[in-house]
């Protein structure tokens, strides 16, 4: 692991109470869903919310100090059962990475983790309107845990990657 990865996700930071108006963005998504056992088993959207994402890239500009512009952004549904493995991240080489929670609700053990060689080295909850921003690198991987069946509850997640 390099220096400039572990200082990274050091800096790495979740923010409380951001995103207004979950509900409302929540309708206006159209799911398709994805299913593939050793990648994940999800339902993506793209995100026309322009105003939602130039706040949270600003957001990041200001939390991190750089200059940033989207290079993607989809919204994630993970119901009772599903999960996103690390090997089915989108890989950013080098930028950061923006996720809101838009869930309804707090959802147990609904987490995303950003790890390097199996590490985990930062967690976002499960934390309605809150906001992680995570400088990663290609060495960097992600993945949305396993939602238990047990709760019948659904995780709601606005990923958007930024680049300098």
């Amino acid at each position: 692991m390099s220096l400039d990865d572990v200082l990274a996700l050091r800096t790495a930071v979740l923010v409380r109470d951001v995103i207004d108006h979950a509900a409302a963005i929540r309708e206006r998504l159209r799911y398709t869903r994805y299913s593939l056992v050793d990648r994940g088993s999800y339902a993506f959207a793209t995100v026309d919310e322009p105003a939602v994402i130039d706040q949270l890239r600003a957001l990041a500009c200001e939390r991190t100090g750089r200059v940033l512009t989207v290079t993607s952004a989809r919204a994630l549904r993970l119901d009772p059962g599903d999960y996103l493995l690390a090997r089915h991240d989108i890989a950013i080489e080098r930028g950061v990475e923006v996720v809101a929670d838009l869930s309804p609700s707090v959802v147990e053990g609904a987490e995303v983790h950003y790890r390097q060689h199996g590490r985990v080295l930062f967690r976002m909850p499960s934390a309605p309107a809150a906001v992680a921003i995570v400088p990663r690198t290609a060495a960097v991987s992600a993945n949305h845990t396993y939602v238990s069946r047990r709760q019948p509850a659904t995780v709601v997640r606005l990923v958007v990657q930024l680049a300098e």
